[in-house]
Order: structure tokens, then C-alpha cells, then sequence
């Protein structure tokens, strides 16, 4: 995948994943995609700040793309909750009961780190220039285009997953 494309391809990978407990939908991805926004920034943020030009794209329209996409994001919690449960739970195993369990209080800013934390190892310095500039491209978009957009390759992803392991299965019959 286009290095451009790093922190959503991070987030999209994590909602892709062939460990998830079930294969999320375009529907399902997007609304935790769209709360996530906030927090995929500031993972390209904190990753790429030394190597970014202090007079870039994202020095110069960081905070303003951080408030257009932390606007309305807490409204999609309670989705993007429920497709990381989806998600983990199969991986979590005995730790899934506890993650549900735990009051949102307590568990979205646990989530919320972790996002940041992913997103951030996930982008790597020689990539950080293209992430910039996607986000630049992206950035006339409203935040739930944005994020109906990685659903959207998520899906598009999933989709291809399948058919490539349907392939296998039939040549070795």
C-alpha cells in the first residue's frame, strides 16, 4: 500500500486484520476509523515531527486538521468500541471479559493510547513526507469521508483476501 496512505493503512489494518473475530464491514469500520482520526494524527505527529519541515503542509495546518477531525469523533465511541471488541476478542482470549467489562471511563483512554502508540510505530521516518502528503490530498474532505473512504479499503481488502483464499482452497481439491 502507498506509503501515503501509512496511518490510515495502520488503522485499516487494524480493523483487516485476518485475526479479527469476524470480518468487519465497510459500515463497521468507518465509524471507528472516524473516531480514530484525532488519534491517527496525532500518531503521524509524534512520529514525524523531527523529520517534517517545521514550515510543512502539517506544521501549518496541524492543529487546525486536528480540531476538524476531533470534532464530533465522541460521538462514534460507542462503534468504534464495539468493532475493537469485534476485533480483539478472539485474540484477547480471557482478557476479552475484562476489556467489555471495564466502564468507558476507564477503557477509552486505555484505547485511545494504544491507538496512538500503534499508529506511531506503525509509520516509519522515511515515510512521514508521503504521509504528509496524503493527508494533504485528503484534507478537503470532510472527516467522514475520510473515514468512509478506509472502509471502504478495508472492505475492498477483505474482499480480496477471500477471493485469493477461495482460489486456494479449490486448487489444492
Amino acid at each position: 500500500m502507498n506509503k501515503a496512505l501509512a496511518g490510515f493503512a495502520s488503522l485499516a489494518a487494524l480493523f483487516g486484520s485476518p485475526a479479527a473475530a469476524q470480518e468487519l464491514t465497510a459500515q463497521e469500520v468507518a465509524p471507528a476509523i472516524r473516531y480514530a482520526l484525532p488519534l491517527m494524527l496525532e500518531g503521524v505527529r509524534n512520529s514525524c515531527a523531527p523529520v517534517l519541515d517545521s514550515s510543512g503542509y502539517l506544521a501549518k495546518n496541524g492543529s487546525r486538521l486536528d480540531a476538524k477531525f476531533s470534532q464530533g469523533s465522541e460521538a462514534y465511541w460507542p462503534d468504534a468500541k464495539q468493532a475493537l471488541m469485534a476485533f480483539g476478542g478472539e485474540e484477547m482470549g480471557a482478557d476479552a471479559a475484562m476489556f467489555t467489562a471495564m466502564p468507558d471511563e476507564v477503557l477509552q483512554p486505555f484505547v485511545d493510547t494504544m491507538l496512538v502508540q500503534l499508529i506511531a510505530k506503525e509509520i516509519t521516518t522515511d515515510s512521514c513526507a508521503d504521509v504528509e502528503r496524503g493527508m494533504e490530498l485528503l484534507d478537503p474532505l470532510p472527516a467522514e469521508n475520510i473515514a468512509e473512504i478506509v472502509g471502504f479499503i478495508v472492505e475492498m481488502d477483505q474482499r480480496e483476501k477471500n477471493e485469493k483464499q477461495s482460489q486456494g482452497d479449490r486448487t489444492r481439491k
